[in-house]
């Protein structure tokens, strides 16, 4: 089938599509003819989008009077139009969201900056500029040049040349400081247009052979057959995973895995026995590690745009804290909690907080991963006063993950030893499905953004601090009886 004939009978490619098609012919075909068969988007993924569009809102603040083209992409005939007249118009500096076709590709532009009179020939007499706006905080090269590489095919293919082809990304070393945000300091400008001269991806040519073989997938009758691998998660998770995936059997989750060979063999022979694994070294790794002890879980937000001054883009502000303490294997956990009203930098008041607890003893402290560790060492050179009780809750970690990676294996785990994994396999009571509205890490910084924001207030706002209370310390409840699990499984408690 012919590119023209495959156009007629097949719905048009976007920017998104075409990159979809580059990770994967399958998610393309889905994209399009079966896009309820994918997982829906979560909280967490709507507030990586919704933040992505305020970076790219945001970018606007670098060409003043530039214009933005108000039809929606389901009205890009009308976008084409409003995009025509304001490149006709010379007074006007930039456009925003400007919207292009060729040949079945249809793009909308971030920022379409004009740079002056052009001599000679072309669609219009001005010299423009390409810019992408990504919130990443650095250049991803082989996720940004074919990302302009397409817009810039079609825009030539158009008529329009391009004579700058820029990356609009965040500055990774701004910092905030006090009143509002200096937009051309929280912005680096990477020009491009020289690499994708030279990068394969850039070539017209190529391009417009991938576009056709891209309409010729469009154009069958059912999805293409594709074997599930690592290029599903990369550059970016794929929402038909679980379709693709539904019929593997575990032990396949477990190839996938990047464990030394010898581990896989063995997370493999555990899969299909059936069985629990615990290791004979359980004990005297868990040695340190007994009653009383607590749990600790922190929650952190790492917004692109920084809320408080003298944080800059995405670092990580730990809001949030949940503590369980177990004073015997058989006995019930107390819980201790705190969450920052998010109207102020909450480090002081959650390292206070916190400090104020544990302090009580000096019995161990479960953490998972090295997460913990960062959060309290940042904590300690935010707040210098409390740095030698914060120090010394850090020499008082013991962080589960390495020794439940290396202990422990169940055939529920499918090769990942998350918590949110690891959890319900040991514990089946203890799990998350129950959990409404927070229920992970990003939904937990996402819902505080807009407690920050001031987006949230009287019973909604009291509702989501509920959830957010809930979500956290179901993490420490779960880590604690994950521990209690172990212990168990290797004799040291009854």
């Amino acid at each position: 089938m012919s590119t023209e004939r495959a156009m007629k009978s097949t719905p048009h490619l976007t920017k998104s599509r075409y990159l979809s098609a580059l990770q994967c012919d399958r998610r393309l075909w889905l994209e399009i003819h079966d896009s309820k068969g994918g997982t829906p988007l979560g909280e967490a993924q709507r507030h990586i989008f919704r933040m992505g569009a305020e970076v790219g809102k945001a970018a606007h603040e670098l060409f003043p009077g530039g214009v933005l083209v108000e039809a929606s992409p389901a009205n890009h005939a009308e976008a084409v139009a409003e995009t025509d007249r304001l490149m006709a118009d010379e007074a006007v500096p930039a456009i925003f969201e400007a919207a292009f076709e060729h040949e079945g590709v249809r793009i909308r532009v971030d920022i379409l900056e004009r740079l002056g009179a052009r001599r000679g020939s072309g669609k219009t007499g001005s010299r423009w500029g390409l810019r992408e706006v990504k919130s990443s905080s650095k250049l991803k090269r082989a996720q940004h040049l074919p990302d302009l590489a397409i817009q810039k095919w079609v825009l030539e293919g158009g008529g329009i040349e391009v004579d700058s082809a820029q990356l609009v990304h965040v500055n990774k070393h701004f910092v905030r400081g006090a009143g509002a945000i200096h937009w051309r300091d929280f912005f680096q400008r990477v020009e491009l247009l020289d690499e994708l001269k030279d990068a394969e991806v850039e070539d017209a040519d190529g391009i417009r052979a991938r576009v056709g073989a891209m309409f010729e997938t469009l154009g069958v009758t059912a999805a293409p057959e594709m074997e599930p691998g690592s290029f599903c998660k990369r550059p970016h998770p794929c929402r038909f995973w679980e379709q693709c995936t539904a019929k593997k059997p575990a032990a396949w989750f477990v190839r996938q895995t990047r464990a030394k060979p010898e581990k896989k063999a063995h997370m493999i022979e555990v899969t299909e026995s059936g069985q629990t694994w615990f290791s004979d070294g359980l004990s005297d790794a868990l040695a340190s590690a007994s009653p009383p002890i607590w749990a600790l879980d922190f929650e952190a937000i790492g917004a692109a745009i920084p809320f408080f001054e003298g944080t800059g883009p995405y670092r990580p502000i730990t809001f949030q804290w949940s503590l369980h303490r177990l004073a015997a294997d058989d006995g019930e956990p107390e819980h201790f909690d705190y969450l920052a009203s998010g109207r102020e930098d909450p480090r002081e008041a959650v390292a206070r907080s916190l400090v104020e607890v544990l302090t009580r003893d000096d019995a161990p402290i479960l953490a998972y991963s090295n997460y913990e560790k960062l959060r309290l060492s940042d904590l300690a050179a935010h707040v210098p006063d409390l740095a030698e009780e914060l120090n010394g809750i850090i020499d008082r970690l013991v962080d589960l993950l390495p020794i439940a990676q290396a202990h422990i294996y169940h055939r529920d785990l499918l090769g990942s030893f998350s918590l949110k994994n690891v959890g319900p396999a040991l514990v089946p009571a203890v799990g998350y499905q129950d959990l409404t509205g927070v229920a992970n890490g990003v939904a937990a910084l996402a819902a505080f953004a807009e407690i920050v924001e001031g987006k949230l207030t009287g019973s909604v706002e009291a509702r989501i601090r509920e959830e957010l209370l809930r979500y956290c310390g179901r993490d420490t409840l779960a880590l604690l009886e994950v521990y209690r699990a172990m212990r168990c499984g290797c004799g040291l408690a009854s």
